[in-house]
């Protein structure tokens, strides 16, 4: 009898309990809220702070659902989203110079279930709307600013101890010179201690100078753009969080890149000059007893520096500085009470204050000037890469009237708004290096709406149409495969609610294509069982037979397309991460629910009975066919070569339409309220400077798509908004702008390459798994099947100049997986065949082999063939070049694990004595599990 132990029902129940509970936080709705946070990092949110916040909602007479204070942050929820605006403009004017507002959509998760810790899944911003931007850090530039601060803490050091050296900085070191060689041995061992462990000190003679030298070692070049790294990335989430964006995501990506994601931020040019801007404040003292004007001619004396102010006039300025950005602990704007212009107030770190406190009682009546230092962007060179031009402006000379230290006053800018832009830059702390953005990606929040409606509708009706074949083909098992495939889609969203993934559009695509490879492991099992029927065995005897048989194929068969889904993580970004995180997870969910949760329902159901039949359902072919397909590799191959050679050709001589993801420059999406002409969308474009650009519908007559090439004279909110304008930003009915991408041309000779690495790593795994547990002419039999589909695939797109991009490719990649599940299953047969049966040829045996398993090849091929349609027409225009590769995949992989896999096992010279198990010591090794 088919049973299962009781500590093993209760396991299976226990994790449908634990995952529906995990998953039901994302079946509640969502409150328009606004999070209200102190600007500054010491403030603290206090019972007065709600009381504020309640009187002027009060005021203004605006309903909220309910106020909840929550750690340094108070969160206000409203019943509909124009109470929501309406507050947060009120908001705005009385609290804007002490907290930062954000808008966001908080779940209405209920307590008990915020108790238990269950929160829904976080969505991309594809799916919510905001800006994401990848960010490139200048490691040459951090590498020089490590130098001039340790060159920095070199010269103080070296003056408590009563030497004056000449110190400069030069490549990946730092150069002392004395005019004595004692002067030097004594420095020797001030820098040695200084700087042990990152340098290597070394002296020499050049000339009559006494030198020490300090040159970086490997293993400090790499701490130092580490630490610039780490100290940008904390720069930056401080930045943000000024800006009051909920839920922020500041994360590394490589060696030397920063991913940033705003989400419902729709203001790219203010963000970026946020995140970008490198400004920053010195305090040096003035230099009042040489002339600057003498300076100016050449003859600026030692220990002082030549710079000028806003107007043009030079200021002479003494080397040493009194304090920098980072000693300063909090800035805020306002207006000094004396002058009425602009300033801010300034608060110093301890050690800030303590030498500032020292430096001023030092030197009171003397003048002290404030330098406001920053990279600007002036042009871009021939690669596209951003050319800065370092700026340091004195915007402040007055003396010192008497001493201060921890809290005072900087005035001399020009205008309020660079007063609180300043404010902002020096609370969140300076940037280690400058940065650039290389890529960015914007999309509105009515576009994140529509794919979320779209992705569920494709998700839903795809699994209903599933659910309605497996219940009529296979009956109560039918229904039972229904009900894990029910629970799989349950279990995905509640590993990825527990894992606060990211659910992007590609996401829901992943979970799409997973609904229909769910039912693949089922189908495996149902067919075993229907053999065993078939060929006299028990019902009780055919569930047996048909769990423990079909077992090895499906583990198989998705490890595999697990390989695929690492690979993808691996090596993809963005969008791509988030489609294999949850294939990776429906995979083994689906595993989970196909090999335990169903057989557990049928051991309840069947487990104790004695039966004359099983409600399996009747096969639509009741016998197992006898299609002779080796018979027909020949025509098979010379078809396949000829279309590999067309596509090969189409691929080599018009190439691909690559989209921006591997071309770079800027992409824009916009909407309008009625049809609009592409013949005039060109037309205009080319007119307004945009010859190069490229228009088309997208969708629908009313929505376009214009691509236009990377250009270095222009940034891409420049061109955006300029296109923006041009195709009818001025018109009574504005279009709507949805989305706005820029992808730099770095980073798209980056992702070529990776997406090709990332394919050939693909099948060294698969060739290295397939050859350990079948043999070498499956593996080689395996790869040229993937090569051919690869290739066709590949071809499609060449030939219908369809748009290759990021999604497209990891569809190729998932058709690397699906194909190969199906290789797999195949060959499972063949080699169980070679073993069992004593007569027949390796022709004979392979077309026994594929006669067996085509009823769950065309199964398996039509349940996924029918999700990916509803992806296709219902998942929206964004994921189409997905869901195109992926339907074109799924087609040609089904033939090639008939006609190419197998036929090229054959071809290689498989036979009997290859696949009987080795005899070793007396005992039969067999390598099934």
């Amino acid at each position: 009898m088919n049973h299962y132990p009781l500590w093993k029902n209760l396991m299976i129940l226990a994790v449908v309990l634990i995952a529906t509970l995990l998953a039901l936080p994302n079946i509640f709705g969502q409150d328009p809220s606004i999070e209200i946070s102190p600007l500054s990092r010491t403030a603290e949110v206090t019972d007065g702070s709600v009381g504020q916040v309640e009187s002027v909602l009060k005021e203004h007479d605006l309903e909220v659902k309910r106020i909840d204070r929550e750690p340094n942050r108070i969160r206000v929820r409203f019943n509909d989203g124009a109470a929501q605006l309406k507050a947060k403009e009120a908001l705005e004017q009385k609290l804007q110079n002490e907290y930062a507002l954000a808008l966001n959509l908080s779940p209405d998760v209920p307590a008990w279930l915020g108790d238990l810790g269950a929160r829904p899944m976080s969505l991309g911003l594809d799916l919510r709307g905001g800006i994401h931007v990848l960010i490139d850090v200048d490691m040459e530039a951090a590498l020089k600013n490590t130098l001039k601060d340790q060159a920095s803490d070199v010269r103080t050091e070296l003056r408590k101890k009563k030497l004056y050296g000449r110190i400069k900085t030069v490549s990946n070191g730092i150069e002392v010179s004395f005019r004595k060689a004692t002067e030097r041995d004594t420095a020797e061992d001030v820098i040695s201690d200084l700087l042990r462990g990152d340098f290597d000190i070394d002296t020499l003679q050049r000339g009559d100078e006494h030198l020490v030298t300090a040159t970086f070692k490997a293993t400090g070049i790499r701490e130092a753009k580490k630490f610039a790294l780490e100290q940008n990335m904390t720069t930056l989430r401080n930045r943000v969080n000024q800006l009051g964006v909920t839920e922020p995501i500041v994360q590394q990506q490589g060696d030397r890149r920063i991913v940033v994601e705003l989400p419902g931020v729709q203001d790219p040019a203010k963000v970026k000059e946020i995140l970008q801007a490198t400004a920053t404040l010195e305090y040096r003292l003035v230099d009042d007893k040489h002339s600057a004007i003498d300076a100016v001619n050449g003859k600026v004396p030692p220990g002082s520096e030549l710079r000028f102010d806003r107007d043009g006039q030079p200021v002479l300025l003494k080397r040493g500085r009194i304090i920098t950005g980072d000693q300063i602990t909090n800035a805020n704007a306002g207006i000094d009470s004396r002058s009425g212009s602009p300033m801010v107030s300034i608060s110093l770190n301890g050690r800030g204050a303590d030498k500032m406190r020292r430096v001023t009682t030092e030197n009171v009546s003397k003048p002290m000037a404030v330098i406001f230092i920053e990279d600007r962007v002036v042009g871009r060179d021939a690669d596209g890469k951003s050319i800065k031009k370092h700026v340091e402006e004195v915007i402040s000379v007055a003396n010192i009237l008497e001493p201060f230290g921890r809290h005072f006053q900087t005035t001399g800018l020009d205008t309020q708004e660079e007063a609180k832009t300043l404010a902002l830059f020096l609370r969140a702390g300076a940037l280690k290096a400058p940065i650039e953005i290389v890529e960015e990606r914007t999309v509105g929040p009515s576009l994140g709406q529509d794919n979320i409606d779209q992705g569920f509708r494709s998700v839903m009706i795809g699994f209903l149409l599933v659910v309605i074949f497996m219940a009529f083909y296979y009956r109560t098992f039918g229904l039972i495969a229904d009900m894990a495939l029910l629970m799989n889609l349950v279990m995905i969203v509640a590993v990825l609610s527990l894992l606060q993934a990211t659910l992007t559009l590609p996401g829901i695509a992943g979970i799409v294509l997973t609904v229909g490879m769910a039912v693949d492991a089922n189908v495996l099992i149902f067919e075993r069982i229907r053999e065993e029927i078939r060929i006299g065995n028990s019902p009780q005897a055919s569930i047996q037979a048909g769990y423990a048989k079909a077992l090895s194929t499906i583990v198989d068969a998705n490890i595999t397309t697990l390989i695929a889904a690492v690979l993808l993580f691996s090596f993809g970004t963005g969008p791509i991460k988030g489609f294999a995180v949850t294939l990776f997870i429906g995979i083994l969910t689906s595993m989970f629910t196909a090999i335990l949760g169903t057989r557990a329902v049928v051991n309840l159901l069947f487990g104790g009975k004695r039966m004359e039949s099983l409600p399996i359902g009747t096969r639509i072919m009741d016998k197992i066919p006898t299609i002779d397909f080796m018979s027909k590799r020949n025509i098979a191959l010379m078809a396949s070569g000829v279309v590999l050679a067309i596509a090969v050709a189409a691929t080599a001589v018009r190439g691909l339409n690559f989209g921006i993801d591997f071309t770079g420059g800027t992409l824009i999406e916009l909407g309008y309220q009625s049809d609009v002409e592409l013949k005039d969308v060109r037309s205009t474009l080319k007119e307004g400077g945009f010859g190069d650009a490229s228009a088309q519908s997208f969708g629908t007559s009313r929505d376009v798509l214009v691509r236009i090439p990377p250009r270095d004279d222009v940034s891409s909110e420049m061109i955006s908004n300029k296109v923006y304008e041009l195709l009818g930003g001025d018109a009574a009915e504005k279009p709507e702008l949805r989305r706005v991408e820029f992808v730099g041309p770095q980073v798209g000779e980056e992702l070529t390459e990776d997406g090709g690495l990332a394919m050939l790593y693909a099948l060294i795994a698969i060739l290295i798994y397939v050859a350990l547990r079948f043999e070498w002419r499956f593996a080689m039999g395996s790869i040229i099947a993937l090569v051919h589909d690869v290739v066709f695939v590949v071809g499609i797109f060449a030939l219908a100049w369809a748009v290759f991009d990021l999604p497209v490719l990891a569809a190729i990649l998932a058709v690397i997986g699906y194909s190969l599940n199906d290789t797999i299953v195949v060959y499972d047969r063949i080699r169980e065949n070679f073993r069992v049966m004593r007569k027949g040829s390796p022709t004979e045996i392979i077309n026994v082999s594929l006669n067996q398993t085509l009823s769950r090849t065309m199964i398996t091929s039509f349940t996924t063939v029918v999700v990916l349609l509803a992806l296709f027409f219902l998942g929206g225009e964004i994921i189409h070049g997905f869901a195109l590769a992926l339907l074109v995949g799924v087609f040609i992989g089904t033939y090639s694990s008939i006609f190419v896999a197998s036929v090229a096992v054959l071809l290689l010279g498989i036979n009997k004595e290859d696949m009987m198990p080795v005899v070793k010591e007396g005992k039969l090794l067999d390598d099934r599990p």
